[in-house]
């Protein structure tokens, strides 16, 4: 009965929080019978964009995206389908902005590298990213394109690179 801490229960009142806690449900709040403002409502959708990426990785570890229908998703997620569209077009707008995401994460990475010279010296930053997203980055390496996301990570690294040489007067050649 442990939530998940990634997961939220809202409740009306703190009673409400207080039998769900007895109840093993941790991870409750409530309103206190007052309205959500507009930064509240912001806050909680960071949870309801995490538990639709979680439960879009467990399917895509089960099957391919062409299978997987925004209905079942939003069932396994138990949200409604006009909360999905309110982030997402479709299970492949989604699929892009996890991996815009994930490469974003690993430009930073990279970003905050001690070793600004070599492309061994971004592999500590790399992995972690990784490992962070290990289940994501399962499928996109698996996935029939995953020469080509792995290019992606090494160009982005290789860029870095040549700017940071560049930049100290090292003139690499771009090839």
């Amino acid at each position: 009965k442990k939530s998940k801490p990634e997961y939220i229960i809202l409740a009306e009142g703190y009673m409400d929080v207080i039998a769900l806690h007895q109840a093993g449900f941790t991870n409750a709040i409530a309103t206190l019978g007052t309205a959500i403002t507009s930064e509240q409502a912001r806050m909680l959708s960071r949870y309801t964009k995490k538990v639709i990426k979680d439960t879009f990785i467990k399917l895509l570890e089960q099957k391919p995206i062409n299978k997987i229908t925004v209905t079942e998703l939003c069932t396994q997620c138990e949200i409604n389908r006009a909360t999905f569209y309110r982030y997402y077009d479709d299970v492949y707008d989604l699929m892009e902005k996890l991996k815009s995401q994930y490469v974003g994460e690993l430009k930073e990475a990279i970003s905050l590298s001690k070793d600004d010279y070599t492309i061994s010296g971004f592999t500590s930053e790399i992995l972690e990213v990784i490992l962070k997203n290990k289940e994501l980055s399962r499928i996109l390496f698996s996935l029939k394109n995953g020469k080509d996301f792995l290019n992606d990570v090494l160009v982005i690294a290789h860029q870095k690179c040549v700017d940071k040489w560049n930049r100290y007067g090292k003139n690499v050649p771009q090839e």
